[in-house]
C-alpha cells in the first residue's frame, strides 16, 4: 500500500514539473513575439553576431572637421553658349569644321545655297527703283499741292504710296543684312545665291548637325559655339544644407574621373529656388584656370564649415537604404538574441573616420557600428 502511494506522488510531482516547464516556456516564446512584434526589428543570434564580426558602440562626442558634399558639372553662363541656325533655308556648302575647332566672332562657319535668295535680292533693286520715282514724285506733288494745282486728296495718295515703299525698302534691306548680304553690294549687281552663316561669339564649336549638301531648314541647330573663357562650376546642394554655405565661401573640388587633385573655387551666387529633388542651385568660379576642365564634366566639391564636437558614430555605423540614412540601435540582447531597430537619421556624408548624428537619438544606447550594411536592404 506505500508502495502505491509512493507511486502516486511520484507521478504527481512529474506532472507539475512538466506544467511548470511548459509554462515557463511559454513565457520565453511571449516574451520574444513581444520583442519581434515591431517591423522595424532585426534579429540576430549570438552565433551569427560572432560569426558576422559585428560590433556594438556608443555616439561618442567627436572633434571632426565636417564638410558638406556639393556635386554638378562644369558648365558656363547662358549667354556664353550660342545656337548657330538661319532664318532662311537651304543647302549647306563649304563647311570645313569639326568639333572642337576654334571661331571667331564674325567668321564664317558655312554658306546656305536657295535660289529664293536671288529672288528676294532682285525685289529689293526693284522696289528701291520703285522708291526713287515715288521719291521724285512725291517731292514734285509736295510743291504743286501748296499752289492749289494739285488737290490734297491726290497728294494724300502719293504721299501714302512713297511711305509705304520706302517702309518696304528699308524691311528689305534689313532682310539682307539678316542674310549677311550688303545691300549696297546687291544694288551694285553682286547678286548671290549663296549666303554666310557667321558666328556671334568666339569660342570653340561642338554639336555639329550638318553636312555639305544637308538641308538646313528654318531655325534648326546646325551647331553650338562655346566660349569657355567663363567656365564655371554648376553645382547642387542639399536643402537641408544650403544655411551652412554662403555667398563668396570658398569650395574645395576635384573631378573624380580625371584626377584627385584638389582645385579651390568662390561662389558667386546661390539660387533663391528649391527645385523638385530639394536641392539649390550654386554657381562657383574657379580661382584659377585648369586647362583640363570641359563642358558637361562631373564635379565633386566641399564645403568645409569647421572643427567642432559632435555626436557621432563610426561611418561603418550609417547604413544607406532606399535614398534614407540609418544607424541601428541595440533594443535588447535577450535568450541569446540581439534585437535591433533601424532608426532613419540626419547626417553629413564623410570618407572615413567619425560621422555627425544630426537628429535626436538616446545617446546612451548601444548601436551597430560594425556590419550594418550587410544586414540592411
Amino acid at each position: 500500500m506505500k508502495s502505491y502511494n509512493f507511486i502516486i506522488l511520484t507521478f504527481s510531482i512529474l506532472i507539475m514539473s512538466c506544467s511548470e516547464n511548459k509554462q515557463s516556456t511559454d513565457k520565453n516564446a511571449d516574451e520574444t513575439k513581444d520583442i519581434s512584434k515591431s517591423e522595424e526589428l532585426i534579429q540576430l543570434t549570438d552565433e551569427q553576431f560572432k560569426k558576422g564580426n559585428f560590433k556594438l558602440g556608443k555616439i561618442q562626442e567627436e572633434q571632426i572637421s565636417d564638410k558638406i558634399r556639393i556635386s554638378g558639372q562644369v558648365n558656363v553662363p547662358p549667354k556664353f553658349v550660342h545656337s548657330v541656325n538661319s532664318q532662311f533655308e537651304g543647302y549647306v556648302e563649304n563647311i570645313n569644321l569639326i568639333e572642337g575647332d576654334p571661331v571667331e566672332k564674325g567668321q564664317t562657319l558655312f554658306t546656305l545655297k536657295n535660289q529664293t535668295f536671288l529672288q528676294f535680292q532682285e525685289n529689293y533693286i526693284s522696289n528701291y527703283n520703285q522708291l526713287e520715282y515715288l521719291q521724285a514724285n512725291y517731292e514734285r506733288k509736295a510743291e504743286l499741292v501748296k499752289d492749289s494745282i494739285v488737290s490734297t486728296q491726290q497728294f494724300q495718295k502719293v504721299k501714302s504710296d512713297y511711305q509705304d515703299m520706302r517702309s518696304q525698302v528699308a524691311a528689305d534691306a534689313e532682310r539682307l543684312k539678316m542674310m549677311n548680304l550688303d545691300p549696297k553690294d546687291v544694288l551694285n549687281g553682286n547678286l548671290s545665291s549663296l549666303i554666310a552663316i557667321k558666328a556671334n561669339i568666339s569660342g570653340t564649336v561642338e554639336n555639329i548637325n550638318i553636312q555639305s549638301g544637308s538641308y538646313l531648314g528654318m531655325n534648326k541647330e546646325a551647331m553650338k559655339i562655346i566660349n569657355t573663357d567663363h567656365i564655371h562650376l554648376q553645382l547642387n546642394a542639399m536643402e537641408k544644407d544650403i544655411d551652412q554655405v554662403t555667398k563668396n565661401d570658398t569650395l574645395s573640388f576635384h573631378i573624380p574621373e580625371v584626377s584627385k587633385k584638389e582645385f579651390k573655387a568662390e561662389i558667386i551666387q546661390i539660387s533663391n529656388v528649391v527645385n523638385a529633388d530639394r536641392k539649390v542651385l550654386i554657381h562657383a568660379h574657379p580661382l584659377k584656370e585648369i586647362e583640363f576642365l570641359k563642358v558637361g564634366m562631373f564635379v565633386e566639391a566641399f564645403s568645409h564649415i569647421g572643427k567642432k564636437k559632435t555626436p557621432s558614430l563610426p561611418v561603418t555605423a550609417f547604413v544607406e537604404s532606399n535614398e534614407k540614412t540609418y544607424i541601428l540601435q541595440l533594443v535588447e540582447h535577450k535568450n541569446q538574441t540581439y534585437y535591433l531597430k533601424k532608426i532613419n537619421v540626419k547626417t553629413r556624408k564623410r570618407d572615413e573616420g567619425f560621422q555627425p548624428v544630426l537628429s535626436d537619438v538616446n545617446q546612451e544606447s548601444k548601436y551597430l557600428v560594425k556590419g550594418g550594411f550587410d544586414i540592411v536592404q
